[in-house]
């Protein structure tokens, strides 16, 4: 089986064309010619359309081909990145970074006072590669005001130099204030070269929704927005053609090629423009079709073809199915909480990437095509989301994620609750045990007391039998029965305080029972709650005993 590991895809999905792609790249000829001319005939083109409509793919697979093929015209890819305090670089400096190297002739040293500037660096490599153009192309250009306006002016004044001027002011000045002293400070050819212009131009390629910055440069690049070109969605014919070119395309790919039938694609173009309502997005369409070729069919019917509403969801879920499943749940929080944040995506350096999620996982994902990697403005990488089109789903599942996680908790909570209240209960039973065993040894004392008190009864009526038999023993019995009596009475009255004793504490036992019945319902323990029940039951009943008892006592020491 021959090594597929290095070919490339026919739908590239998330990504944006790159320039070896430029064979697979249908759909946008027209666009691509008229782009074409405007970066031919002016010094500053602006680019922009909305979000997902293939503006880094026109560049890349488009424009930047055609100017190889038919100019002396150096395209240089300029990626400002969003800016981070204390991390990033100026955006000056990040272009400097990433221009070729080239090494400056003696004589503009010497009349350069700043060679920290586009112009010197632009100057050097314009010398060291004479009859080269160059054009400075600037994705994703939004990104230029998340900088602080000391960084923005700085951009614009020297872009203007490059644009404008045959050199800065600051050079021109400070050449005549050497040349007073020094006439022959440069020859005639070097003076020439001086006054040559570096012919280079800007492309700025920027998101609709973003355009209205742009005000911030006019004042120093006032022809910013003047020649611009607006990129739209594909029309029905142009997708047509972005699916079944590169399906049918012969050559080193993932699969080989295959072809669709009516019916499918118009199944497709419905999908994608909702019924011929809205226009069509190109990312949509790369995502869509990238998954309809990894079924690896020869013809895709109506059948094959994938469920529509899930698939950017399911995109990122099948992604994520090629980490190990004990780094996946870390790798979503990483990606849906560290890299998207109200509803547009970050660029986060590798090495703060790392803290987070190991390497090895940070480079399935990127090779899985959901994360890219830029050069940052610090010289350094970062990793971000391959495409504003993943936003929204992700942030779908992130919801998903933490609704369920929310369930989860709930639930451990309410298990947790309901073995506490069984243990409560548990406790709550012995001790109840220990108050019944308490309650029957009163009972038996009662029950010696009332003995004690048929004993005394008993003495009076013998001792009045005996009253005749003599003055001694009637005084004797006269006495028994006052002490007697007085001790019924004392037993009786000691009877009655016990009694209103447990009176109050069973009907403070009902009152705890009357709470923990109301818990368990909340919780939906009704058999504790009945067990609650039937103990207040019980202990009413005890309480209308012992206030018989009470009265019967009342009425037998009156």
């Amino acid at each position: 089986m021959a090594d597929t590991s290095t070919h490339q895809t026919r739908y590239p999905g998330v990504v944006p064309f790159s320039t070896e792609q430029a064979d697979i790249f249908f759909g946008r000829e027209g666009d691509i010619q008229r782009l074409y001319n405007l970066v031919i005939r002016e010094n500053i083109t602006l680019l922009y359309a909305k979000s997902g409509l293939g503006k880094s793919s026109l560049i890349n697979a488009g424009l930047v081909p055609v100017l190889q093929q038919k100019t002396q015209i150096l395209p240089l890819f300029m990626r400002l990145g969003a800016y981070t305090a204390d991390v990033s670089s100026s955006p000056v400096q990040t272009i400097i970074q990433k221009l070729p190297p080239a090494k400056s002739p003696a004589w503009l040293d010497k009349i350069t006072p700043d060679k920290s500037t586009l112009w010197y660096h632009l100057k050097s490599l314009s010398l060291t590669m004479p009859g080269t153009s160059f054009l400075l192309i600037f994705d994703q250009f939004e990104e230029l005001f998340t900088y602080p306006q000391g960084d923005i002016f700085q951009f614009k004044k020297q872009v203007a130099d490059l644009i404008y001027k045959d050199a800065p002011e600051e050079v021109w000045k400070n050449y005549e204030d050497q040349s007073l002293s020094s006439p022959k400070l440069l020859s005639e050819a070097e003076l020439d070269l001086l006054e040559d212009k570096i012919p280079v131009k800007v492309l700025m390629s920027i998101r609709e929704d973003r355009y209205s910055q742009l005000n911030q440069i006019t004042d120093y690049l006032p022809n910013t927005t003047q020649y611009r070109y607006a990129l739209e969605p594909l029309s029905t014919t142009q997708a047509q053609e972005a699916i079944l070119e590169p399906a049918a395309k012969e050559g080193i790919f993932t699969s080989a090629s295959f072809e669709y039938s009516p019916e499918a694609i118009r199944k497709i173009l419905d999908y994608l423009s909702k019924q011929n309502t809205q226009p069509i997005e190109s990312t949509q369409l790369q995502i869509l079709c990238n998954r309809v070729e990894t079924l690896g069919l020869a013809r895709v019917e109506v059948k094959d073809i994938p469920e529509f509403e899930d698939i950017f969801l399911d995109y990122y879920y099948d992604t994520l199915a090629f980490v190990p499943k004990s780094e996946r749940l870390n790798a979503r929080k990483f990606i849906e909480n560290q890299l998207v944040q109200e509803q547009r995506r970050l660029s986060v350096d590798e090495l703060v990437c790392k803290k987070y999620v190991p390497e090895v996982i940070l480079e399935i994902l990127v090779n899985r095509h959901l994360l890219r990697r830029e050069r940052n403005s610090v010289g350094g990488i970062s990793l971000e989301l391959a495409h504003d089109t993943l936003i929204a789903p992700i942030e779908q599942a992130r919801q998903i994620r933490e609704a369920k996680e929310a369930q989860e908790k709930a639930e451990k909570d309410r298990l947790e609750e309901e073995k506490r209240l069984k243990e409560q209960a548990e406790l709550e039973k012995k001790e109840k045990e220990k108050v019944q065993k308490q309650l029957r040894t009163t009972r038996s004392l009662l029950v010696l007391a009332v003995l004690a008190l048929v004993v005394a009864a008993a003495g009076i009526i013998w001792a009045s039998f005996e009253r005749n038999r003599a003055k001694k023993a009637q005084e004797n019995a006269k006495n028994a029965q006052k002490m007697a009596e007085n001790s019924a009475k004392e037993s009786a009255k000691n009877l009655k305080i016990a009694y209103e004793a447990e009176i109050k504490r069973q009907e403070s036992e009902i009152a705890i029972a009357q709470r923990n019945k109301a818990s368990f319902e909340r919780f939906d323990a009704l058999d504790l709650a009945d067990l609650e029940t039937q103990k207040m039951d019980s202990l009413r009943k005890n309480i209308d005993s012992l206030k018989k008892l009470i009265q019967r006592l009342n009425q037998d020491t009156k």
